[in-house]
């Protein structure tokens, strides 16, 4: 049997030692907490490339108002369930395809309407010039026009 040893014997381990003893876990994770840091720093030098499937549009929901200057992208897509109120000006330079019904309070240019597939309203406080040829099938009312017909070409208008 081992004989047992008393304090005298075994002296106590330098100062030192029981420092660097009880602060090895805070030490580490100091330690550890730095070389993440710098890790990260050499990371986040790059920019952080994203792909994204251009195949289909981004859904976006918008929650409140939009203000929108300026689009110069080529194509812009927009699909909403409830009407879009615009307030201010719109400028068109190219045509545009338009599904549903739109509400327009005044027009300050010429307008050149392709084909109209679906029935057309159209109201207006006074009459409105058209230029070309419009085909009526069905008139849901009275209807009162100012033709201007020069049967002689040679002949001026009155």
């Amino acid at each position: 049997m081992p004989k047992p040893t008393t304090a005298a014997e075994n002296p106590p381990p330098p100062h030192w030692f029981q420092l660097a003893v009880a602060l090895r876990w805070p030490g580490a994770v100091v330690l550890s907490a730095a070389l993440l840091t710098i890790a990260a720093m050499e990371i986040l030098k790059q920019p952080i490339p994203v792909v994204l499937q251009l195949k289909e549009p981004l859904p976006v929901r918008l929650e409140g108002g939009v203000r929108v200057e300026h689009l110069e992208l080529p194509t812009v897509s927009v699909k909403a369930e409830e009407t879009l109120p615009v307030l201010g000006t719109v400028e068109l330079n190219k045509a545009v395809a338009v599904q549903g019904s739109v509400d327009v309070e005044s027009i300050q240019q010429p307008l050149t309407l392709g084909a109209v597939s679906e029935p057309l309203q159209v109201s207006a406080p006074e009459p409105l010039p058209i230029n070309g040829t419009v085909t009526v099938e069905k008139i849901g009312g009275t209807i009162q026009t100012q033709t201007r017909v020069n049967p002689l070409p040679e002949l001026p208008l009155p």
